[in-house]
């Protein structure tokens, strides 16, 4: 098949060659013959104007023996000719565009009120809902019934389409694009944060937009929630639990055990790659956190902290002066509270109920698999490095810790207290009396069996204990 030559490129050119194609021909064959069965339908001369015309349109444009046939569309379209002109055509046909739309508009916005309404009104008037309806029905039966008879039908030809894409595309090309642009990407990031302040005002307008967008967010959560609310309670339900037997359990146990074996491969190679005895991943984290903190000023981020902790406790007071308006508040904040720790009890107890089902030596093996694995030196390190901090405060600021407990004893209500502790003391023991015949004999025995003046290091402070002991109670029997 000849391709055609284009001396000078051009508008003109390429619909000369464009007419001569086999797709525009018979294009204007069908609007001519169109145009001529309602033109050639009336008076006397049009008729047997019409049938000549029609007679040269069915001649047939490439005679016999005629070696000459001219190219397609799609081939007039893909010569590079063809092509390189309307590549450099697009800036130019672009600017026209957007010339129309300023345009247009503009000329909108000049018309009065009467005409933005009626053309608005007419804009809509031509969207036929029958049809779209129709449309969309349609396309969705030709859908489902091509998946009734291959169901993975777009999956195979989406992943041909992109198996092919991914065959001829460059990542490594790709990724040196975004390296080689990051530069670019930082300074269009500040460029456009130096023109959003350059112009304050409108920056501000722009912010303002956000409280309006959330209002709008609010307004049709509330509205949507108010409507499942206003549902009968047993099909509000329904509905729920139609969407949670929806759910598929099984993938979502699969996709637990996938995340957590996940979760253990991070950590094992972390441990793997990691140099002595260290996880890779946490000296990693050490580095970053270690640079970052270099960078952070560390009294300006405490004094953010105070300030969060100085906004919570503003909420929370505000909160409860809200609250107590409300005279029945109080009853159900301790009745929620009462209701959570009982939760929490029950839970507990379901735990441990774990181990009445074993067996006597599967509750044996559990509970010493657990007890091993807990780390009995670093509890004991972090009880010596309390101590160790204490010691060092008294050392350093002697005074601090008395005037501390001198200050909040000064501040205690002995009365109350005394009041306090005579009947809850009273309540308690006679509520745990058989509690405690049966726990301090035996606590108080063992304890007295400690303080022999041979058992330890520490005989003469047990001796002294003990004579101190003595004393005080001769004392009491001596003055009963």
């Amino acid at each position: 098949m000849s391709s055609p030559r284009f001396e000078n490129a051009s508008l003109a050119g390429f619909a000369a060659e464009a007419a001569k194609t086999p797709e525009i021909r018979n294009l204007l064959k069908a609007l001519l013959s169109g145009v001529l069965h309602g033109w050639g339908d009336k008076g006397v001369i049009r008729p047997e104007l019409a049938r000549h015309a029609r007679r040269i349109l069915a001649r047939q444009h490439v005679k016999s023996g005629q070696t000459t046939v001219h190219p397609d569309l799609v081939d007039l379209l893909q010569h590079p000719e063809v092509v390189a002109y309307i590549r450099n055509q697009l800036p130019v046909f672009t600017s026209r565009l957007l010339d129309l739309a300023d345009l247009v508009t503009a000329s909108f916005e000049n018309a009065d009120q009467a005409q933005q309404k009626a053309l608005f009104n007419q804009l809509a008037a031509t969207l036929d809902t029958d049809k779209t309806g129709r449309i969309l029905a349609s396309i969705a039966g030709t859908l489902d019934r091509l998946h009734k008879s291959d169901p993975t039908l777009f999956a195979d030809k989406t992943v041909q389409i992109l198996k092919q894409v991914l065959a001829q595309l460059d990542f490594g090309e790709l990724k040196s694009v975004f390296a080689n642009s990051e530069s670019d990407l930082i300074a269009l990031g500040k460029k456009i944060n130096d023109l959003l302040f350059e112009y304050p005002a409108k920056l501000i307008l722009m912010l303002s937009f956000i409280p309006g967008i959330s209002n709008h967010l609010l307004v049709y959560g509330e509205d949507l929630l108010k409507r499942f609310n206003a549902l009968p309670a047993d099909i509000l339900a329904d509905l729920l639990i139609s969407f949670f037997k929806e759910t598929d359990a099984r993938t979502t146990g699969q996709l637990i055990n996938n995340l957590a074996e996940f979760i253990h491969q991070v950590h094992t190679g972390s441990a793997l790659t990691g140099d002595g005895g260290m996880p890779q991943f946490s000296v990693e984290l050490a580095r970053k956190t270690r640079a970052a903190l270099e960078e952070v000023d560390t009294e300006l981020l405490f004094k953010a902290a105070n300030a969060l902790v100085d906004g919570h406790e503003a909420l929370l007071t505000a909160l409860c002066g809200a609250a107590g308006e409300d005279p029945e508040f109080p009853g159900f904040a301790l009745r929620h509270r009462v209701a959570r720790t009982n939760a929490k009890n029950r839970l507990a107890r379901q735990k441990l109920d774990l181990f009445e089902n074993l067996s006597g030596e599967e509750a044996a093996a559990a509970i010493s698999a657990g007890l091993s694995e807990w780390n009995a030196y670093e509890f004991a390190e972090l009880i010596n490095a309390a101590c160790a901090a204490a010691n060092n405060l008294q050392q350093q600021s002697p005074d601090v810790v008395k005037h501390i407990v001198t200050e909040f004893v000064n501040t205690l209500d002995l009365y109350e207290i005394e009041e306090t502790v005579t009947w809850l003391s009273r309540d308690l023991t006679q509520t745990f009396q058989p509690v405690l015949q049966t726990v301090l004999p035996v606590v108080i025995k063992d304890v007295i069996s400690c303080l022999t003046t041979d058992n330890g290091d520490n005989g003469e402070e047990i001796t002294e204990m003990r004579i101190l002991l003595r004393q005080f109670i001769m004392n009491e029997e001596a003055s009963g």
